[in-house]
């Protein structure tokens, strides 16, 4: 019977010899290139190489597999670049702790990878405060040699207006206000250094005192009322002879003044003035003063120059002395009578006589 089938069963081992492969499948073999075909995932890790526990498979840069590590304790996988293979390496310094952070706090460097957030400094958006925990709470700036440190305040950000002031150090020390105007920053304020005596200097306007009572202290030792000069003023005002109850026919002259303090002189003239239709038998007066006298308790009334008016007909009045009425704007005058006593002046003396009175006056005022 002619054999069909051939199984498996039926062959022996090592039945089938090289003399019975086919000539391609025996060069393959002898030339050891014979092809493998494997399906996805036929490969198990059980039937993968032995290797180093922690080591990883990657490619070099030939593209051949290579096992990478193992790194030591702590360290991490980094990759070193294209046509590289990673590698473990240490792993970077950790970052700064945040210690005493609340709301607002703003963040200081304490030391080496530390950092805190300072109970003393906070900023909400629009306010900054520093409080300090123990002594002083100082703000300073600190600028190149021949630079100034500066703080600039104005209205809103970038504001270019009049309401913008900057507050600079010069390199000489000298602290400066400015002010921003027509363009560009104005002096408005220098207080000098020990160099210069530290003068303040105000560049532009006056300095102004607000209240009452407050002024420049000139005392050396103490600073009491003594010392202060809190006024200063000068102007002119309209003296006026007449009766010493009654306007009518009053003739009015020229007056200056300045005061200091409280204490104010007055020069007052009446030249080529004539007063008539006064009525007689009355006190002459000169009214008008600017301010009104109010001497210390006692102390005198203001006394002027002793004077006489030139053209006065009455000729054994040779001169006068006008002086203050305490509580008024107002003097009143004597003259030497017969060279011999004080008399009242009445208006009598005045009245149709061509005036020439020049004379100056120094009383005191509370005002």
């Amino acid at each position: 019977m002619a054999l069909t089938q051939v199984k498996t069963t039926g062959l022996a081992d090592d039945a089938v010899t090289t003399d019975k492969l086919a000539n391609a499948i025996n060069t393959e073999r002898t030339a050891n290139t014979a092809k493998t075909s494997l399906e996805d995932n036929a490969v198990t890790l059980a039937k993968m190489a032995g290797g180093t526990d922690g080591q990883i498979i990657t490619y070099d840069a030939s593209g051949d597999p290579v096992a990478v590590g193992p790194g030591t304790d702590g360290q991490v996988l980094t990759s070193t670049g294209a046509g590289s293979p990673p590698a473990f390496e240490d792993a970077a310094a950790s970052g700064a702790a945040l210690t005493g952070s609340t709301n607002n706090t703003i963040v200081t460097v304490t030391g080496a990878n530390a950092i805190q957030g300072e109970a003393g400094l906070t900023f909400d958006g629009s306010t900054l405060n520093f409080t300090a925990a123990s002594g002083d709470a100082r703000l300073s700036l600190f600028g190149t040699e021949g630079n100034d440190a500066r703080i600039t305040l104005c209205a809103d950000e970038g504001d270019d207006h009049i309401d913008q002031w900057n507050i600079r150090a010069e390199a000489a020390n000298h602290f400066v206000i400015d002010q921003f105007s027509g363009g560009s920053f104005v002096e408005r304020l220098r207080i000098g250094t020990e160099a210069d005596n530290g003068d303040v200097t105000v560049k532009t306007g006056d300095l102004l005192f607000g209240t009452a009572g407050k002024g420049i202290c000139l005392g050396a030792t103490s600073n009491t009322n003594a010392n202060t000069l809190d006024d200063y003023e000068e102007g002119t005002f309209t003296p006026t002879i007449k009766h010493d109850t009654d306007a009518t026919g009053a003739t009015d002259g020229v007056g200056a003044y300045t005061k200091v303090g409280n204490m104010v002189n007055c020069n007052i003239s009446f030249i080529n003035k004539t007063a008539s239709s006064i009525p007689n038998g009355a006190i002459a007066a000169i009214t008008g003063l600017p301010f009104t006298a109010n001497h210390p308790t006692g102390q005198a009334d203001g006394f002027s120059t002793c004077t006489k008016p030139i053209e006065m007909s009455i000729a054994q009045r040779n001169g006068g002395l006008w002086h203050t009425v305490n509580g008024t704007t107002k003097l009143r005058a004597h003259y030497m009578a017969n060279n011999s006593t004080w008399a009242i002046w009445y208006i009598d003396d005045f009245n149709n006589n061509s005036l020439y009175l020049i004379f100056n006056i120094t009383y005191w005022t509370d005002s």
